[in-house]
């Protein structure tokens, strides 16, 4: 019995030797395979994006918290969809914020859609590092472009850093500063410290100093901003001690006499250590803000005497350079000098009103 024509053509069609035959041209293979792949991905991923954008938002939150990027980059996707068709600016900037920083942090990302500043969705692929974080960067300034944050502004900023746009870089932390100010963000500081790192490694001593010491009067509480600016200072290969009185009459302005009386100490301790590294003229403001902190602390004789205060003045008058200036400080309080009677204290805080004439 004859095989059916229909029973030969699948036998041919299955043949180990001819293979499967195409049933349309081989180019047009590979995007139905690709479509139907995309197909199959929102299918799987559609049950995750029912909710408003704010729900969705926060289980991209709770994907990314749990390790899952990729889950969350669709869910930060849908929520940005979503909320862009709602117009609800401030859940749409927070989506696109938290798709920029996946693409700033991760660099193994699949392949998803992503939303461009233009709203046009595209098929994205396993890209670089450097195109990734052009698109962080293209999804911050969306994003702050819908409802600016100091949080966003910050991290691109950081962005720009690692693509080598430092005047970008440096204003986007100025933004965030200026935000973080208007909104009395809690980070503020940290944004000031960016912005400082950064302005001092591109050697722009004067403006980083100036973001610095701001840290340093906005923070009275926290020791760390201050022990950075000692650092600066005093330390590192940078040295720069002609601009530590600038620094301690700072202190003073801002109310913070008791630090500025301390640093102005550990200065003075360096200074007659290595005096040829501390011109007379930087040692004589040390002195000056040494005597205006005890003028604006108001510290009594009876509680200086005794004190820790009073040992290490004692132990710096032996010094040449400061026995004079600092002997007569001594007398105020009443506390002998080097081999001299105790004069009789004659301490008054409202002698020292003079400093504040320093400040204007």
């Amino acid at each position: 019995m004859k095989p059916r024509p229909r029973t030969v053509l699948a036998l041919l069609l299955a043949s180990p030797l001819l293979g499967i035959l195409p049933a349309s041209p081989a180019s047009a293979q590979p995007a139905r395979v690709e479509a139907e792949a995309e197909r199959r991905h929102k299918a799987q991923r559609e049950p995750t994006r029912k909710g408003s954008a704010s729900e969705l938002v926060e289980r991209g939150q709770e994907a990314l918290a749990a390790g899952d990027a990729a889950e969350a980059l669709d869910l930060f996707k849908a929520a940005a969809l979503r909320a862009s068709k709602a117009k609800d600016s401030k859940t749409l900037a927070r989506a696109l914020s938290y798709e920029a920083f996946i693409y700033q942090r991760y660099d193994d990302l699949p392949k998803a859609t992503v939303v461009f500043t233009s709203g046009s969705i595209v098929n994205a692929v396993k890209e670089d590092p450097v195109s990734q974080l052009e698109r962080a960067a293209r999804l911050y300034e969306h994003a702050l472009a819908v409802d600016p944050t100091a949080a966003a502004a910050n991290n691109l900023a950081k962005v720009y850093e690692s693509l080598h746009r430092p005047d970008d870089a440096l204003a986007s932390y100025a933004r965030a500063v200026a935000l973080a100010e208007e909104h009395d963000d809690p980070h503020l500081a940290l944004y000031r410290r960016n912005h400082g790192t950064l302005l001092d490694h591109l050697g722009q001593w004067d403006q980083a100093t100036e973001v610095f010491t701001r840290m340093v009067v906005d923070n009275p509480q926290s020791s760390a901003p201050h022990q950075a600016m000692l650092e600066r200072y005093l330390g590192g290969e940078q040295k720069r001690p002609d601009d530590l009185a600038a620094y301690l009459w700072d202190l003073l302005a801002a109310g913070q006499a008791v630090r500025a009386g301390e640093t102005a100490l550990d200065a003075l301790e360096r200074a007659a250590a290595k005096p040829d590294a501390w011109p007379p003229e930087v040692q004589s403001e040390l002195l000056a803000a040494l005597a205006a902190s005890l003028g604006r602390q108001g510290l009594p004789p009876e509680r200086f005497r005794g004190s820790e205060l009073e040992t290490r003045i004692l132990a710096l008058e032996r010094v040449d350079a400061f026995r004079e200036p600092l002997g007569q400080l001594l007398d105020l309080y009443g506390v002998s000098r080097s081999g001299e009677a105790a004069a009789e204290p004659s301490f008054d805080p409202r002698a020292y009103t003079w400093w504040e004439s320093r400040l204007d």
